[in-house]
C-alpha cells in the first residue's frame, strides 16, 4: 500500500500486520456503510412488502368466499317469474335468489299492484 512507503523500512510480518490494520480501519467500514447497510435495509424493505402482500392476500381470498353471484343466463318464466334451476326444477325467483347470492326478500305491494287489488 502507498502508506507503508513512508514507514521505515519493516520486516514481511510487520508488513502484513501494518496492511492488515489499516485494511481493518479503512476498507471494513466502508464496505459496512456502503453495502451491507443499504443491503439490511433493502432486505427489510422487502419482508415488510412480502408481508403486505400476503395480508393483501389472505383479505382478498376473504372478500372472495364471502361473494356469491350468479353469471349467465337466468331461465325465468315469463308469465308466473319462476326460475328453472339447472336440474330444471321451477322455483319462485326469491327461493332461487336466496339460494344463488347472499340476498334476502321482504316483501310489500307497489302502488300499482295496490291500485288493482282494491278494484
Amino acid at each position: 500500500m502507498m502508506v507503508l512507503h513512508y514507514l521505515p523500512s519493516l520486516t514481511g510480518v510487520e508488513r502484513a500486520v501494518t496492511d492488515a490494520v489499516f485494511l481493518s480501519l479503512t476498507v471494513f467500514p466502508s464496505l459496512y456503510f456502503f453495502v451491507l447497510k443499504p443491503m439490511k435495509l433493502h432486505i427489510a424493505q422487502r419482508y415488510s412488502a412480502e408481508a403486505e402482500k400476503d395480508r393483501l392476500i389472505k383479505e382478498l381470498k376473504k372478500a372472495l368466499d364471502e361473494v356469491k353471484t350468479l353469471r349467465g343466463i337466468v331461465p325465468i318464466c315469463a308469465w308466473c317469474k319462476s326460475v328453472r334451476d339447472d336440474e330444471g326444477y321451477w322455483q319462485d325467483v326469491e327461493v332461487y335468489m336466496e339460494a344463488h347470492t347472499n340476498a334476502e326478500f321482504t316483501h310489500g305491494i307497489c302502488p300499482d299492484c295496490v291500485q288493482k287489488v282494491e278494484l
